[in-house]
């Protein structure tokens, strides 16, 4: 079989050559546009949606949040790359696995409860708590929400954590700092007040 393009036309042709009886050949052509197209489509439609599948990658594999997904029982479905970080282990030792693996045991009971608390609501709930990540005492806002099939069951859970300890930690110098200025304040206002009386008992 041989293919041959015609561009001007956007013409597939396929040739098949078979010897006849006599000594000669016949020489049959078939129209292949139709086919060709179709799989050059598929061709496109499989590359964009690789591309996609890798923005979408790089996305959540990006973020310096932690994204995981739990199935009904509470065990890992996804984690992203953050998340396995912080767990201290490869992204495919935590798939499948215990929600608490590499987790403190308070921490671990905390997202087991909230697990369930979305699984039986169906609500979106967002919670903001201190623990130890990685030997350090950090804060993280988290908001976990509903994982739910075309038909509407819900099948798991996912969540999104972010640490907000440096947010945490502006807040509290400003909020100290605002208490160190009014001090100020009440101390000028006191020595006002002192310097006012000691002019007039001088003036007396």
């Amino acid at each position: 079989l041989d293919e041959s393009y015609y561009a001007p036309l956007d013409l597939w042709t396929q040739a098949r050559i078979e010897p006849l009886r006599d000594g000669g050949i016949a020489i049959y052509f078939r129209d292949i546009s139709e086919q060709r197209r179709a799989e050059r489509a598929l061709s496109g439609a499989e590359t964009a949606l690789a591309d996609q599948k890798e923005l979408l990658r790089a996305v959540i594999d990006g973020t310096p949040s932690v994204i995981v997904a739990f199935d009904a029982e509470g065990k890992i479905l996804f984690v992203n790359e953050t998340a396995a970080r912080i767990r201290g282990l490869p992204k495919e030792a935590v798939i499948g696995k215990d929600p608490t693996v590499g987790l403190a045991p308070e921490d671990a009971a905390r997202l087991l409860a909230a697990h369930r608390r979305v699984l039986q609501t169906g609500e979106a709930q967002t919670e903001e708590f201190t623990g130890v990540i990685n030997g350090r005492t950090r804060t993280v806002l988290s908001s976990r929400y509903a994982l739910r099939a075309a038909s509407g069951r819900i099948y798991g859970t996912a969540s999104v954590a972010t640490d907000i300890t440096a947010q945490k930690q502006a807040e509290l110098e400003a909020r100290e700092n605002e208490e160190r200025a009014r001090q100020a304040l009440v101390a000028l206002e006191k020595a006002n007040e002192i310097s006012r009386r000691t002019e007039e008992r001088l003036r007396q």
